[in-house]
């Protein structure tokens, strides 16, 4: 998704991120109210469509509730304990290095959250998230040489 190798698809998630960041930062919408716009946007359309079917007398087709998949929530378990065994072992001072490592990104953290918004910093990333594979791959030799 990030080479741009669907363009459609990779334009249509660019877009959205950037969308919400500019409905929660300009406009001033918290995620919470976007949300909620959505889904009961989702919920009214949804209850319309149904009605129109059963109006022309077609039959609604019944779908499979979502649900989640036991592989991913043990995967997304496994994360979150490896990433607390590190933060366990940078508490416990284990590896003294890598403590100073995390205390100076904590820091550079910092200076850009004071110099930018956080709403600013998350836009940066995505977008950036989005360019940086796609500039790496046409300018694959600059950038090895």
């Amino acid at each position: 998704m990030l080479y741009w190798k669907d363009q459609k698809v990779t334009a249509g998630i660019l877009g959205t991120g950037v969308m919400l960041y500019f409905l929660t930062s300009l406009r001033g919408y918290s995620y919470v109210a976007l949300l909620s716009i959505v889904l009961l946007m989702h919920l009214l359309i949804s209850i319309v469509m149904v009605q129109v079917s059963r109006l022309q007398g077609k039959i609604v087709p019944e779908g499979k509730p979502l649900q989640l998949d036991a592989d991913v929530l043990k995967a997304g378990v496994e994360h979150v304990n490896k990433a607390l065994l590190v933060y366990h072992s940078l508490l416990t001072c284990k590896d003294m290095a890598a403590a100073g490592k995390a205390m100076g990104g904590l820091w550079i953290l910092y200076c850009l959250g004071t110099w930018f918004d956080g709403a600013t910093l998350l836009l940066l990333v995505w977008v950036g998230a989005f360019s940086v594979p796609i500039g790496y791959e046409k300018n694959k030799k600059e950038v090895q040489a």
